[in-house]
């Protein structure tokens, strides 16, 4: 009896850590990013193309073709797997290294 016992808890384990692996990934931030030429919007961890240009509340203006336009200072372009949260805050891409 034992055994079995011992035996079901490290199955049950084991599938455990098996189904672990294959949970999905970190859910998506809500924000802006330019991926693939294309900018994207995560809203409620939907993503979906951008439309139409929005304007945050802090007053940055962000468009369609990845020009972002701070109230208060230069305005720039998000390159590829740049992110911009609905904050204003900006996440540059990590170069992959060759």
């Amino acid at each position: 009896m034992k055994t079995l016992t011992r035996m079901m808890l490290v199955i049950a384990m084991s599938l455990g850590l098996i189904g672990s692996a294959f949970a999905d990934p970190a859910p998506a931030r809500d924000g802006f990013q330019m991926l693939h030429g294309e900018m994207l919007i995560t809203r409620n961890g939907k993503t979906t193309a951008m439309g139409t240009n929005m304007k945050l509340r802090n007053g940055t203006e962000v468009r369609t073709d990845g020009l972002v336009r701070p109230p208060d200072a230069d305005s720039f372009r998000l390159k590829e797997g740049d992110f911009l949260g609905f904050d204003g805050t900006v996440v540059k891409a990590v170069a992959a290294k060759t």
